[in-house]
């Protein structure tokens, strides 16, 4: 696709006026002092095309000013760029108006806001479907990085790269895979070079934190020896086994104390679980007097919950009937009255008689024929019939309906006497109840109960007997006291041996050791991996490098570049000239080859040629201006007044 600018006319746009500029096809110089309005002219385009201005920011101060900066109002902004897209002419005529409004009682008007106006080739658009249509003309971005190298230059480091790799994105991890890097192959179905390397950093290092990885579990395992091998002893535990076997014939004799005084305590308990059962008999009486009396007490709530139950179904169900009684009075009274207001209506239709007066022409005066007169008449009565028959048949279908109301009425009457003899039937079933309720005793009687009086008699007597007799327990008490003592003093001993015995202090070092050696090995395995990670990202970022360096011309890009802080590469994308950076040290005539070069490129590889703006060009001698495959404007400084030149 081929964009060329043919003619630009300013009117009211910023410092302008009215001011128009013919572009050549091939190369236009604009000079002038600074503030003379050379970036103007690209601003302008940018807002006709995308609504903003040269730099990508938001066109809010377009609008002429006076000598202290206040904004002229009430005058139109028109901008008319001609062009040619593929050789096919296109005009577009741009507005800008003031939308100036009254409050409702007010007469002071205030500015609303600014309404954009379009007219393409005579055809007027809106401000959403001109930029619909010039979209599908060419992408506003490709406009923008294809019309000045600034808006790529501009863009992030991240971003930058990420728009050079799409020149290369079918250069995969597979492209770089020699004999050398041949056993990552497998790795890269589902890791990345960078996933790799962050793997083995990671079982090197760790995270610094919970884990220190193989370095620093290498860097620990010293440590842990020596704290260990401080814990060896050196003692003569023949004091110890005598001291342990003492304790021991201690501890036997008072658990021959402790079975002696078992067995007494074996007579005690059975004493004690005699009483208990009795005491179970005893309790299995209560509960079944208590259960019989509770089943008694069930039996009548259960005729209380009955006649409550039955009480409130018949008092809900004569509160309906009542509201229905209500309802049908209501509907009787409303109908009666409509036949009564009827039966007047009645009388008052059936009084009318004709107004011969309705015979007379009121244009003329004069009576209507006959014949005419006849059919009034007759229309006249025919009417008052029909009325008279549909006002009886209302009047006959409302009493029917008042007949049927009433006999409704007195069932619903015969129904509510019923139901009130229901309630008062109910009521006097739940009051007998309730005294029956009450006559049952609160707690079950068993005075007259033989075999509970035994029982009680057997227990109180054996409870007795057991007062006389010891259960040893404050004895046993002392016992395991004493022998509790004997057995911690024992375990002291045994700690004491355990710890001169240093042949699990030897194994505990001995293990750290192998599994020291056994780090080592597993560090210099993940070494050896990074050594082949890096060195592979590094056939990667030559061969990514080079890729993208055959689409320029004049400049090369540096894309990586050695970590100083850090092992490997850091991302970077930065254009050099001759191995110079553009920001660091170039001057400024290599700096516009760098910019021009880009934009050749970008244009070439998306197939557009479209105008290119080249700002500050006094940094260039007139004969050092690049050549360019699409059409330049050259914005340049120079101390005469605005002119345009054309080549």
């Amino acid at each position: 696709m081929v964009i060329k600018l043919k003619k630009l006319t300013m009117q009211n746009f910023k410092c302008y006026e009215n001011f128009t500029i013919n572009f050549s096809d091939t190369v236009t110089k604009i000079s002038g002092k600074n503030e003379e309005g050379k970036t103007t002219i690209e601003d302008a385009v940018n807002w006709v095309l995308f609504n903003k201005l040269a730099d990508g920011t938001k066109a809010d101060k377009i609008r002429p000013h006076d000598e202290n900066g206040v904004d002229i109002d009430f005058v139109e902004i028109l901008i008319e760029l001609d062009m040619e897209v593929d050789k096919r002419p296109l005009n577009i005529i741009k507005t800008q108006n003031q939308d100036w409004v009254t409050r409702r009682g007010e007469t002071e008007k205030y500015f609303k806001g600014n309404t954009n106006g379009y007219i393409v080739n005579g055809t007027p658009k809106s401000e959403t479907e001109f930029k619909k249509f010039f979209s599908e003309i060419i992408d506003e971005e490709l406009f923008k990085f294809t019309t000045n190298a600034n808006a790529f230059l501009k863009l992030k480091t991240e971003d930058r790269r990420k728009k050079l790799f799409e020149l290369i994105s079918d250069k995969t991890d597979a492209d770089v895979i020699n004999p050398k890097f041949e056993e990552l192959r497998e790795l890269f179905e589902s890791k990345s070079i960078d996933d790799l390397i962050s793997e083995s950093n990671f079982a090197l290092r760790g995270n610094g934190k919970t884990n220190k990885g193989y370095k620093g579990e290498i860097d620990d395992i010293p440590t842990e020896i020596n704290a260990i091998s401080k814990l060896k002893v050196s003692v003569d535990v023949s004091d110890l086994e005598l001291q342990k076997n003492a304790l021991k014939e201690q501890i036997a004799e008072i658990e021959k104390q402790e079975e002696d005084n078992e067995k007494a305590f074996e007579e005690f308990s059975k004493f004690s679980d005699d009483i208990m059962q009795l005491k179970f008999k005893q309790s299995d009486i209560e509960r079944a007097a208590y259960e019989e009396l509770n089943s008694q007490k069930r039996e009548i709530q259960k005729k209380i919950d009955e006649a409550d139950r039955g009480f409130k179904d018949t008092f809900s169900r004569h509160s309906n009937i009542e509201m229905d009684i209500k309802r049908l009075q209501d509907n009787i009274e409303r109908k009666d009255a409509e036949r009564k207001q009827l039966g007047v209506e009645y009388k008052e239709f059936q009084s009318k008689v004709f107004d011969e007066n309705t015979l007379i022409c009121s244009m003329c005066g004069q009576e209507f024929p006959e014949e005419k007169s006849a059919g009034y008449r007759e229309d006249f009565e025919t009417k008052k019939s029909n009325g008279l028959a549909l006002m009886y048949e209302r009047g006959m279908k409302l009493k029917a309906e008042i007949e049927k109301h009433k006999e409704e009425l007195a069932t619903y009457e015969k129904q509510l006497e019923s139901l009130k003899e229901e309630k008062i039937k109910f009521n006097a079933e739940k009051g007998k109840a309730m005294e029956e309720l009450a006559k049952l005793p609160q707690q079950a009687d068993l005075s007259t109960n033989q075999e509970y009086e035994a029982l009680t008699a057997e227990i109180a007597k054996k409870e007795e007997s057991l007062k006389s007799m010891n259960s040893g327990a404050d004895y046993r008490k002392q016992l395991k006291v004493k022998k509790d003592e004997l057995k911690e003093e024992l375990d002291s001993v045994n700690t004491q041996i355990s710890k001169a015995d240093n042949s699990k202090i030897e194994e505990e070092i001995e293990r750290y050791k192998a599994r020291h050696k056994e780090v080592v090995q597993l560090a210099a395995n993940e070494e050896k991996k990074l050594m082949l990670y890096e060195d592979f990202k590094k056939a990667k970022i030559d061969l990514l490098t080079d890729e993208v360096n055959k689409h320029f011309s004049i400049i090369k890009w540096r894309l990586f570049e050695k970590n100083i802080q850090a092992e490997g590469y850091k991302n970077i994308c930065e254009p050099t000239y001759k191995g110079t950076l553009y920001g660091n040290g170039l001057n400024a005539g290599h700096k516009i080859l760098i910019e021009m070069d880009i934009i050749n490129t970008l244009q070439k590889i998306n197939n557009v040629s479209v105008p290119v703006f080249l700002d500050n060009a006094e940094r260039l001698s007139t004969e050092n201006i690049p050549s360019m495959d699409s059409q330049l404007i050259v914005l340049k400084v120079s101390d005469d007044k605005l002119k345009v030149e054309g080549e």
